[in-house]
């Protein structure tokens, strides 16, 4: 018998049984189907949950950052270079904890995440002072230090502080798009590869009025980018609510320096103070 003619013969058998057989066999067979992949699906996330559950509790620091991070194969110098130090970290925290709220969910927003550091120890921070707090923020995950795909690291960095759930991470520039800082890269090819959502901020504003109680800004350093941001930036900032912008350092970064200067003179805001990383300002009710 040629292997047409027995195609032949099974099709036509198959007909004649589907023919005899309920067509409610089918349709069981086909939930028992699904029942199974649900079944198995709901099996491997307990599992995750379990695992994730075992190593709950790691407590943030800049040096478990650093740790954790290394391991994942990025330089830990690197790490610490591209961060906000810890003293600087906990400079900023008195203040949240002088200045903010206690009895209410607190919300910020974090510009330029980097690795994650500074966002992993503000997101501790509000969540530890309120557990509904969130922090929501804004990077275009593009290559900085010579790291690719940072949010990758990120992600895995809140993950394993147990932050992820009090977060919402934007991909998106502030503003417009801008030019990469790693200057060995071909900005022609480089700028259409980065192309992200641009104009987040107008998009918040649009969408939440003026909801954050903390702005932190360590994103493009570039002074006339980073004034734009701040203009914007006023109009999504509470009364009472504060402005901590990084590198506020008159020798390594003096555009950004001035900036903060002029803001700790401007009526709409009061400075708080500065430890030579870090400055901070709080935003005045209005009169």
């Amino acid at each position: 018998m040629s292997a047409w003619v027995a195609l032949a013969m099974r099709l036509r058998l198959r007909k004649a049984v589907g023919a005899l057989v309920p067509r409610g066999y089918d349709d069981l067979r086909a939930r028992r189907g699904r029942d199974h992949v649900l079944a198995m699906r709901d099996r491997r996330m307990a599992t995750g949950r379990a695992a994730l559950a075992a190593r709950a509790g790691v407590t943030f620091s800049v040096e478990e950052s650093a740790r954790f991070l290394a391991a994942r194969g990025l330089d830990a110098d690197q790490v610490r270079d591209g961060s906000v130090p810890q003293a600087s970290l906990d400079y900023a925290g008195s203040l949240v904890a002088s200045e903010l709220p206690r009895d209410r969910p607190l919300l910020a927003l974090h510009i330029g995440n980097f690795v994650g550091v500074s966002l992993a120890y503000l997101s501790a921070l509000l969540t530890d002072r309120h557990p509904g707090s969130r922090v929501v923020s804004i990077d275009p995950n593009v290559v900085h230090r010579g790291v690719e795909d940072p949010a990758g690291h990120v992600f895995a960095l809140l993950d394993h502080f147990g932050l992820l759930a009090g977060n919402l991470v934007i991909t998106g520039y502030t503003l417009e798009q801008n030019v990469n800082e790693e200057y060995e890269l071909d900005p022609a090819v480089s700028y259409e590869a980065e192309r992200r959502p641009e104009h987040v901020l107008r998009s918040l504003a649009a969408w939440t009025g003026k909801p954050f109680d903390v702005v932190f800004i360590d994103g493009n350093h570039d002074g006339r980018y980073l004034e734009r941001e701040i203009a914007q930036l006023r109009q999504l900032l509470r009364p009472s609510g504060l402005l901590i912008l990084d590198d506020v350092d008159e020798a390594a970064w003096r555009m950004v320096a001035e900036i903060f200067d002029r803001l700790a003179s401007d009526e709409a805001f009061e400075e708080l103070g500065r430890d030579g990383r870090l400055g901070i300002l709080r935003m005045s009710r209005p009169s």
